[in-house]
């Protein structure tokens, strides 16, 4: 059985814990990425590999996938949209995105992101 200094003890971790994920995302600009995915084209495996590629080498960055309109992959950093296969018609390169969420950390403005090869494509 807990004892209330037990109890007493949790409560400020969690509460400890609480203000310092705040003061990371005020200080240390905990980056946001929101990717945007069409689920009819099935990106969501391309989704998820970005996000898995992103959180191993940034692990303080928050990266969601979200379902979109139809042919889309859209990257946005902290609001700003860094990337559209709807313009490019090509994905982002991983790297390319990484040093973009990297380089708002450190308050510096986004470059432009690089697109991944096309290949295997052929227009009938």
């Amino acid at each position: 059985m807990l004892k209330t200094a037990d109890i007493f003890s949790l409560c400020k971790q969690r509460i400890e814990f609480s203000i310092l994920l705040k003061f990371k995302k005020i200080f240390n600009r905990m980056v946001k990425v929101d990717v945007e995915y069409c689920p009819k084209c099935n990106f969501e495996w391309q989704c998820k590999m970005l996000q898995n590629f992103l959180l191993q080498q940034q692990p303080d960055a928050e990266v969601v996938c979200s379902k979109g309109r139809q042919g889309s992959f859209e990257v946005k950093i902290d609001d700003t949209l860094v990337h559209s296969k709807l313009q490019s018609f090509a994905f982002p390169d991983h790297e390319s995105v990484l040093e973009n969420v990297r380089r708002v950390e450190k308050g510096l403005p986004i470059e432009k992101v690089k697109e991944q090869p096309i290949d295997n494509c052929m227009l009938m």
